[in-house]
């Protein structure tokens, strides 16, 4: 991917597919995008506060009353010992156990500067007894607004004419897997001195990392 020229301002979009719904084959519970400035406490939050809404959970189960180290005994218990327990998992599972298994988990999705967050919060998860913490990597895509100064060469080569269906808001370049960013969205309207600019888009491809929790 080329590099924009010198004065080009680049405007950052949401990732491509963020609102549509995850395939019922495999859905988990639910799905986090975590940004560089959340509260690390925030995000444990609510990896936990989903946790307790799915099977097994304290608002699921009919041992809710207990206190949460008696949960995740009974939990362990329900289990079997470790060495069974390890060899099931390292064992070939079938499309029936590996959806019965993802839908019982939390998906924290991280880009950019947001990765290290994320993997502090699956440390701290990897830390506690009772839960199960899975790690992978994958790549996405997302599309930049570019704005080239007036008397400016070509646009880059893999950039896109500007269409009909661009979005009223477009984000700063703080914006993380979420599409999001301290101040929000900035309306094109307030953008009076980027009227002059002459507009492309580009496609580009970004890495995520992806973090899956779940109860033991």
């Amino acid at each position: 991917m080329k590099r924009p020229e010198p004065g080009t301002i680049t405007r950052k979009r949401a990732i491509i597919g963020r609102g549509q719904p995850p395939s019922k084959v495999g859905k988990p519970l639910a799905v986090l995008y975590v940004s560089s400035r959340a509260p690390f406490m925030s995000l444990v939050n609510r990896a936990i506060k989903v946790l307790d809404k799915g099977p097994g959970g304290a608002r699921w189960s009919a041992t809710k009353v207990l206190p949460l180290q008696d949960r995740v005994d009974a939990a362990q218990r329900a289990a079997g010992d470790d060495a069974a327990d390890a060899k099931r998992r390292a064992a070939p599972r079938s499309l029936r156990e590996w959806r019965a298994t993802r839908q019982r988990e939390v998906v924290l999705l991280a880009t950019g500067h947001a990765i290290e967050r994320l993997t502090l919060v699956a440390a701290w998860f990897r830390r506690q007894e009772g839960y199960v913490v899975g790690l992978r990597t994958r790549w996405s895509s997302t599309i930049d607004d570019l704005f080239f100064p007036p008397g400016s060469g070509e646009a880059p080569a893999d950039a896109k004419p500007e269409s009909a269906d661009r979005p009223d808001t477009v984000m700063d370049d703080e914006t993380d897997a979420d599409g999001k960013q301290a101040g929000g969205g900035v309306p094109l309207a307030e953008h009076k001195e980027n009227e002059s600019l002459r507009h492309d888009t580009r496609l580009r491809n970004v890495s995520c990392l992806e973090v899956s929790i779940r109860l033991k």
